[in-house]
């Protein structure tokens, strides 16, 4: 018990330095910090909350729970088509 106590502490000590290091590298003046923010092309409600949580530090800043939508275009009632059905959201980070 000892030891898988300590396994634990040492994975919670590695997720933090990550966390942290993220952040940091974030903060760049450079494009690779913002990297992600079109490769989640995803349905964003598709993602499992525990994934999300998980992946926070890296995509969190990209998904919509930190958006709030200032514009909805089109018809968002009716399952899109090929040459119908599309809508545009533009929003805004909160």
């Amino acid at each position: 018990e000892a030891i898988i106590k300590i396994i634990h502490q040492n994975v919670a000590m590695a997720k933090n330095i990550i966390r942290h290091a993220v952040a940091d590298i974030s903060e760049r003046g450079c494009a690779c910090g913002s990297a992600m923010q079109y490769a989640i092309i995803s349905d964003k409600a598709a993602i499992p909350a525990d994934t999300k949580q998980k992946l926070e530090p890296i995509i969190g800043k990209y998904l919509e729970d930190n958006f709030m939508v200032v514009v909805r275009i089109g018809n968002w009632q009716k399952a899109p088509g090929w040459g119908w059905g599309h809508a545009t959201m533009i929003l805004r980070r909160k």
